[in-house]
């Protein structure tokens, strides 16, 4: 795993919370296809340490990633420049990042 600014979290405990919720994650999505997901709060994709949204579970799904903090999200899509995520920052209140069907297979966020 690449290290990021991980200052906030120790390597081992980062890397025991990213199997823990991406195993959660197979769990509830199961076989499911190609899904459409919102990953609100970009804090772990930003510093790379414990982020789940750049997993193989998601190579195939359309991702919306969200976070208020405008560096939050610019540094999260610096860290997966290649990824086929949709980047927002802002005010959810006032976006509406929601794909033409209006609907979402997983929205996931972490505090």
């Amino acid at each position: 795993m690449t290290q990021g600014k991980a200052w906030y979290l120790d390597p081992v405990v980062a890397n025991h919370k990213r199997q823990a919720h991406i195993a959660l994650l197979q769990r509830w999505l199961g076989d499911a296809g190609t899904r459409s997901v919102l990953k609100t709060d970009l804090f772990e994709e930003s510093n790379k340490t414990d982020q789940i949204l750049f997993d193989p579970l998601f190579e195939k799904s359309r991702v919306f990633a969200f976070d208020l903090d405008f560096s939050t999200t610019r540094d999260a899509r610096r860290n997966h420049p290649a990824g086929a995520a949709s980047y927002w920052a802002g005010d959810i209140r006032y976006l509406e990042p929601v794909p033409k069907t209006g609907v979402f297979d997983l929205v996931r966020t972490f505090y």
